[in-house]
């Protein structure tokens, strides 16, 4: 149950990177040939955003308040899965596929401890699985729903609100062009956003198992024949997964807080653009609101899964404290020290500008974002 799990999630994150980073296409003997598959993604965003800009400055109707928030959002998109693609896709892309690896060898392992991390994992696998399948299945169909609605919209022309330029109304190229490039630019956009949350979130659910499992092991000190036999012994089994755990999350808290930084930056943004057109179109505001919904399910999944990494972080130090330390010699006591001086500092995930992420800083986004929009609403009407 636990292994298959696990390669499920394995193989959702790999592929998300086989994808994207075109790895698919065959290879060739000379390397620098073979890395310039990892141009494609970005050469293909970085012509959806000349598109767009070329709509935005020349093109579009400012008095159709929709298609100028479509635009601005998805021009947002471009450029936040420019900066995912480089940072996950090239910086980070080791660190995600090694702790994948990590977790093989703790699932096949037969040492004692492992037993209680599995039983942990195995928990926490099946709730990132969950919520994995749930938030992409919500993205996928809301996201289908919203590109049907914009291509009936413009006459089966353009699914983005944009059109190519340079290519006639004319021309027997139009239609085709346009639809086959601004789908596959649009779910390229949807699913690098909304896949690299998902990607944070399973890895933020394999740490929190360890963490947990780290608690469970001190609470044992909780019994007093085990304190008096058995405490240096679990002393040194807290301290080893506490130390492997925390090298593995450094390489990706260092990720996270860039990550986090744009990702939260640009959702600011497109709130802020949805709000705003949401006060002020008087049309069907179905559409408006299924976006909105799907940018405020982005937020949560960030916000919400950072919170329970720092709780299980601060579990460990809590459950320290509130362990029989007047019952161990002094050796023990001095260990427990050390240990507390460890674990004081939570493990947490920060972002620049945003401070610590928690469910706190959802609500923050979420009113800033309003204020924002009430602001230029107010300005502009």
């Amino acid at each position: 149950m636990l292994k298959n799990q696990h390669n499920q999630l394995k193989k959702i994150v790999f592929n998300f990177f086989v994808i994207f980073r075109c790895d698919f296409l065959p290879q060739c003997p000379l390397k620098c040939i073979s890395n310039l598959r990892l141009f494609v993604y970005p050469i293909v965003l970085v012509f959806g955003q000349y598109c767009l800009l070329s709509n935005l400055l020349y093109g579009i109707d400012f008095s159709n308040l929709l298609d100028l928030a479509f635009n601005i959002v998805f021009y947002l998109g471009t450029y936040q899965c420019l900066i995912v693609y480089y940072l996950m896709m090239i910086m980070y892309r080791k660190a995600f596929h090694e702790i994948f690896f990590y977790f093989d060898g703790l699932i096949d392992s037969v040492e004692f401890s492992s037993k209680v991390r599995k039983k942990h994992l195995e928990w926490n696998v099946e709730v990132a699985l969950k919520w994995t399948t749930i938030f992409l299945s919500f993205v996928t169909i809301g996201g289908l729903i919203v590109n049907c609605y914009d291509l009936y919209e413009t006459n089966f022309s353009s699914p983005m609100r944009f059109l190519i330029p340079g290519l006639s109304r004319s021309s027997i190229f139009f239609f085709p062009a346009n639809i086959i490039f601004q789908v596959t630019l649009y779910f390229a956009i949807l699913h690098v956003i909304m896949g690299s949350d998902a990607v944070i979130m399973i890895t933020i659910c394999y740490f929190r198992s360890e963490n947990q499992a780290v608690v469970e092991f001190i609470e044992q000190l909780d019994e007093s024949e085990i304190v008096q036999k058995n405490c240096n012994g679990i002393f040194r089994n807290i301290y080893e997964v506490h130390q492997t755990v925390t090298w593995n999350m450094k390489k990706l808290l260092e990720g996270y807080w860039h990550i986090y930084f744009y990702k939260l930056f640009t959702i600011i943004l497109y709130l802020c653009t949805l709000l705003f057109i949401f006060q002020s179109v008087n049309i069907s505001m179905m559409i408006v609101l299924l976006c909105a919904l799907i940018v405020t399910a982005q937020i949560f999944i960030l916000c919400f899964f950072g919170q329970l990494l720092r709780n299980s972080s601060e579990a460990i130090a809590e459950a320290l404290y509130m362990t029989k330390w007047y019952e161990m010699g002094i050796e023990d006591q001095k260990n427990l020290l050390l240990l507390l001086l460890r674990f004081q500092k939570a493990v947490k995930i920060e972002a620049f500008g945003f401070g610590t992420i928690s469910i706190y800083t959802f609500v923050q986004i979420i009113k800033a974002a309003a204020s924002y929009a009430s602001i230029a609403y107010t300005i502009f009407k």
